[in-house]
């Protein structure tokens, strides 16, 4: 079994410095068709379960991988039965490898997490729309839960934090859109969250992205809470998959 870890530019070439996901003497090699080669390592499993340090194993050969090489980043537990296959794979998928190597090539991808902080959230939501702090209070004053009331005070907190979301997105999202190559934004998890963005940028451009986050990000850290991170192989700019064409 050979497993998949990305797809790059280059002919057939070993990595002897680098272990694959089962460690030890595995090593990680290439397995070429025309330009492109995949990156594997052979392996005794068809099926990985996403513990962490395999998951963290994973991530740690395709880092490695991106110092010397733009990569086209496989989703982690993709194997193939052999060499062959791999070969047929990236034949079948060549003008989409090409075209998604061309959109990549030269590129990181960086990402930012945005939420509201605990203790600034509830006063945030508030003042966006004085009704919940009403309803609150009115509820509060009865002493007892009425379950309608909680519902409506549910539907009013998550239409504020929406609109507050959306004031922020275009404070913070949408003028480091502008300087990134591509941009998108994934889903948030619950009504804390503002952001969870991910921006394919030029590697030569990596420090000015730096500053403008730290630009923006700063008149409201007394506000918000920012998680930064990267550089990351461009999981969220490619969409290559087994039998996906």
């Amino acid at each position: 079994m050979k497993y998949l870890y990305g797809v790059i530019e280059a002919g057939q070439k070993t990595f002897p410095e680098i272990a694959g996901i089962e460690g030890g003497e595995e090593r990680v090699h290439t397995i070429s068709y025309r330009e492109l080669a995949m990156v594997v390592s052979n392996t005794p499993k068809a099926f990985y379960d996403p513990v962490r340090d395999k998951a963290m194993a994973h991530q740690e050969v395709i880092s490695r991988v991106m110092q010397e090489h733009d990569v086209i980043p496989m989703s982690f537990g993709t194997t193939l039965k052999n060499e062959a296959s791999v070969r047929d794979f990236l034949a079948g998928l060549y003008d989409k490898l090409k075209n998604t190597m061309a959109r990549i090539k030269g590129k990181i991808e960086l990402g930012l997490k945005v939420s509201w902080q605990k203790d600034i959230f509830a006063a945030e939501i508030e003042a966006l729309n004085p009704e919940i702090s009403r309803l609150k209070n009115e509820m509060a004053a009865k002493g007892a839960i009425d379950y309608h009331e909680t519902i409506r005070l549910g539907e009013l907190v998550k239409q504020a934090s929406e609109t507050g979301a959306n004031d922020y997105l275009g404070l913070i999202y949408e003028p480091l859109r502008a300087l990134a190559a591509s941009a998108r934004l994934n889903n948030t998890i619950g009504p804390r969250m503002i952001m969870n963005a991910a921006f394919l940028v030029e590697k030569e451009k990596e420090a000015a992205f730096d500053r403008k986050v730290n630009d923006i990000c700063e008149p409201y850290l007394d506000k918000l809470a920012f998680k930064y991170t990267g550089p990351w192989p461009p999981y969220n700019f490619v969409d290559i998959k087994l039998g996906k064409a």
